[in-house]
């Protein structure tokens, strides 16, 4: 279970107050791919954005009308923007989660350079066409081998921040959360890794974990078709406050279904 400490975060997205008709248009393949982190940011900032998944007969055609031959890539204001990590720089530039300042922007940077090398095995490996045994078996091995360097730099980087470090970048949420954050649920909760050797990156996560729009993003389905959620909660979980600061009481994980 996980214990919950009440703390307030505050929302500095651009958050509209009334969403009007979607500027987004993200087009990507029907298994879970990295664009669940643009997903996200999106979400997050309360953004309305049209999710057009590609089953494996009918990718090949889309994907010629993309900058590189491969999805995903997103449509907005009539261009398109291949390549999942600056389709979320963007985003988040777009949505004020790129920090304060381009110290903070370079930061947010480095924290998901790291992320992205730490999965390079399990993205080579195309794990979506594995089989679960398989995939596992993949993920199991990053973890043991690769993980540990990259987990260490997160832990050292939160204790050095001392007392302002409820996030890994700034006194704000940034898209370096959201991404940690989904990184270390599918790592700790779909294949048990632990961290209880770095006590600050577990501290880090239960915080993380209270954040609303990420535990609604998990709970939601995800997936071409209204797939299983990535977190399913043994209890109802409520939130305090208006849109700018809200709390999550409790909830408790008792299932993780996530494709990396």
């Amino acid at each position: 279970m996980l214990s919950v400490v009440k703390f307030t975060i505050k929302n500095n997205s651009k958050k509209k107050k009334t969403k009007k008709m979607s500027q987004y248009r993200i087009l990507d393949y029907s298994f879970t791919t990295a664009a669940e982190l643009a997903r996200a940011i999106l979400e997050y900032a309360g953004q309305s954005f049209e999710d057009k998944r590609f089953d494996k007969d009918k990718a090949q055609e889309a994907e010629k009308g993309t900058p590189f031959g491969t999805l995903p890539v997103l449509e907005v204001g009539g261009r398109v923007i291949a390549q999942h990590q600056s389709i979320c720089r963007y985003l988040a530039r777009q949505h004020g989660l790129s920090g304060k300042d381009e110290t903070e922007a370079t930061l947010c940077d480095l924290v998901m350079d790291g992320l992205w090398h730490m999965f390079s095995k399990v993205r080579h490996a195309e794990v979506h066409q594995l089989s679960k045994e398989d995939r596992c078996t993949v993920i199991k091995k990053m973890i043991a081998e690769d993980a540990p360097s990259y987990l260490d730099a997160y832990e050292k980087m939160l204790k050095d921040r001392k007392d302002e470090n409820d996030f890994i970048v700034g006194k704000d949420v940034t898209w370096s959360d959201i991404g940690l954050t989904l990184a270390l649920a599918a790592l700790k909760y779909r294949h048990g890794l632990s961290l209880e050797s770095r006590p600050a990156l577990q501290a880090y996560l239960a915080r993380m974990m209270e954040v609303p729009q990420l535990v609604e993003f998990l709970l939601a389905k995800r997936g071409a078709g209204g797939g299983r959620p990535l977190i399913t909660p043994s209890h109802n979980y409520r939130t305090h406050g208006n849109e700018s600061q809200r709390n999550v009481t409790f909830y408790r994980i008792t299932r993780i279904n996530l494709r990396i």
